[in-house]
C-alpha cells in the first residue's frame, strides 16, 4: 500500500487493493471489519464480492491437474455456473469431486454475498460431455 508503484489509482483504490492482496488467503473479513469501516456500505459490498472472486481464483489455481481448454460462465435464474473443458485423459470426476471439497465454504460465501448460488463444473473435451 505504501509502495507508491500504483499510479493512477485514488487513495481509497489502493487501500481497497492492498486488502484484497491481504485477504486472499487469510480470514474473509466481516463488512464491520475494522480495516473496512471508513468505506461506504457500497463500496465494502463490492469489495466483498471482489474478495470471494479472488479467493475462488486462488483454489482454482491449485488444480494445475486440469488442462483447461476453455472456460465459460453463464447466468440463469438458478444462479451461475463456471464451466471448465478440461482437455487432459485424466479422471475429470476425481477433479470434480476434489474441487467441491476445496470450493464448499469460498461457494457458500459466494451466495451468501451475491445473492446467487454459482457451481463449479468440470468436463472432458475427450468425451464430448
Amino acid at each position: 500500500m505504501n509502495g507508491e508503484h500504483l499510479h493512477g489509482y485514488n487513495t481509497e483504490e489502493v487501500k481497497l487493493i492492498a486488502l484484497l492482496v491481504k485477504h486472499h488467503r487469510k480470514k474473509f473479513p466481516q463488512s464491520d471489519h475494522d480495516s473496512l469501516r471508513e468505506f461506504t456500505d457500497e463500496t465494502k459490498h463490492k469489495f466483498r464480492v471482489l474478495c470471494i472472486i479472488i479467493r475462488l481464483s486462488a483454489i482454482l489455481k491449485q488444480y494445475q491437474s486440469l488442462s483447461i481448454q476453455s472456460i465459460k460462465l453463464s447466468h440463469s435464474h438458478e444462479g451461475f455456473k463456471l464451466v471448465f473443458r478440461d482437455s487432459s485423459a485424466d479422471s475429470v470426476e476425481s477433479i470434480q469431486a476434489d474441487i467441491n471439497v476445496e470450493l464448499r465454504k469460498e461457494l457458500e460465501r459466494f451466495e451468501e454475498i451475491v445473492d446467487q448460488k454459482l457451481s463449479v463444473v468440470v468436463l472432458s473435451s475427450l468425451s464430448g460431455s
